[in-house]
């Protein structure tokens, strides 16, 4: 997805929160502004893909690309605003393993904000968007391992920063007055200049909830 088509999606979120605080207006008038905080934490799986790199280890060249499966934890808080506008931020880390238990991993956070529609009394649909940044490491093992004190350069490690963009949508079961069950899926796009080694793809989240007044 080009970066228009990024401030597209970004553009009508906006255009949607407008009119659901002027459809609280009309519709709520027993209804508190703030409804509390809903928290809770995640875990994820998903697959991801990155572009062609190369390293270069003594003079040899080692091309590679990170494909496959990813695995990650992290959380939100939200402050739930009339009927239907959760506002807040929420972190998460993502984990991907490949040849000769190289790694990277992700991590970002930002602001997040949710549109939600009630689907009766205890599923609702949500739409939503994180803002935000994180860091990218990833350790590159050339070779197999054999000792742990082994020391002969055999590892290259990368690091920098970026900034993303995360559309997401979600599924909140409501087990209580307090807690929800919820199911995500989303997909990270570096709105940064983005390097090869940069992995995103579709991410499927399962997690609890708690509401606090």
């Amino acid at each position: 997805m080009t970066t228009q088509r990024i401030f597209t999606t970004l553009f009508i979120l906006l255009i949607g929160f407008s009119i659901s605080f002027g459809t609280e207006r009309r519709d709520s008038t027993s209804l508190p502004i703030f409804r509390g905080i809903l928290s809770g934490m995640y875990l994820h799986t998903g697959y991801v893909g990155s572009r062609h790199f190369t390293f270069t280890h003594n003079g040899t060249e080692y091309k590679g690309r990170l494909q496959g499966a990813v695995y990650g934890i992290g959380g939100h808080a939200k402050a739930l605003l009339g009927r239907h506008i959760r506002i807040g931020g929420e972190a998460y880390i993502s984990n991907h393993r490949y040849e000769n238990g190289s790694k990277a991993s992700i991590l970002w956070g930002g602001l997040v904000t949710d549109y939600v529609w009630a689907l009766g009394k205890r599923v609702n649909i949500i739409t939503g968007n994180t803002i935000g940044g994180g860091s990218l490491e990833h350790v590159r093992i050339f070779r197999p391992i054999a000792l742990d004190y082994d020391v002969d350069e055999p590892v290259a490690v990368r690091r920098y920063g970026f900034w993303c963009d995360v559309p997401y949508i979600a599924c909140e079961y409501i087990l209580s007055d307090r807690a929800r069950l919820t199911f995500r899926t989303d997909h990270m796009f570096n709105i940064s200049p983005r390097e090869n080694d940069f992995f995103t793809g579709i991410r499927f989240y399962i997690g609890l909830t708690f509401k606090s007044h």
